[in-house]
């Protein structure tokens, strides 16, 4: 959801039109106007604070359960690589390579 969709939504669920949610928020009227047209896109810090100022609190939830599932495992299984490697003392390919690509990264 981009700042567009918030902010549309926030106004929706409040009832208030843009000079309303302009008012009860602190954002501009011209920000608004702007973000709700697609020319502008505020941070998200300052769309969280105009939805607080609503007295509203964002969350993140997942996509579905399948796809929290999967994202549990596969950091599972990292861990538990690494807690292998590091009892055995060894490191494959692809940690060896991760870490060339780091030093590579800080070098430049």
């Amino acid at each position: 959801m981009n700042s567009q969709e918030l902010i549309r939504r926030m106004m929706e669920l409040t009832g208030m039109n843009a000079t309303q949610f302009s008012k009860a928020t602190g954002m501009t009227e011209s920000m608004i106007s702007r973000t709700l047209a697609g020319k502008n896109d505020p941070s998200f810090n300052k769309i969280a604070d105009a939805i607080e100022h609503l007295g509203f609190a964002i969350s993140f939830t997942p996509i579905s359960q399948s796809a929290l599932e999967e994202t549990t495992l596969r950091l599972l299984r990292e861990r538990q690589h690494s807690a292998d490697s590091a009892a055995s003392g060894t490191a494959d390919a692809t940690d060896t390579a991760g870490t060339a690509d780091i030093t590579d990264a800080d070098n430049r």
